[in-house]
């Protein structure tokens, strides 16, 4: 079993698929950093969800808690000791997430 990544990124979305898509395509593919991703998605109806279930640890809000509720109920779940909160309109530069 391999061991957790040592920063869990907690993203909110809210209609934000084809953001989404780039933006974990970047943190997903480790150039950034070893993350474990958190998503709360806020009921979207674009299909942000069922896109994200398969790739992300995933919350499904019935409703829009804002960033903060949503930044802080991941900050709960995550487990690490170094969380970074971020939307998914952000770029990330190569090892952004590395804690070297």
């Amino acid at each position: 079993m391999s061991s957790p990544a040592p920063v869990a990124v907690a993203v909110a979305s809210w209609n934000t698929r084809d953001l989404l898509a780039e933006y974990l395509g970047t943190v997903l593919s480790g150039r950034v950093g070893a993350a474990e991703v958190w998503v709360v998605d806020h009921a979207s109806p674009d299909g942000s969800p069922d896109f994200m279930a398969s790739v992300v640890r995933l919350v499904r809000s019935a409703a829009n808690l804002g960033f903060s509720l949503a930044v802080n109920l991941l900050a709960e779940r995550t487990g690490v000791s170094l969380d970074r909160a971020a939307n998914p309109h952000i770029r990330l530069e190569p090892k952004a997430l590395s804690l070297c």
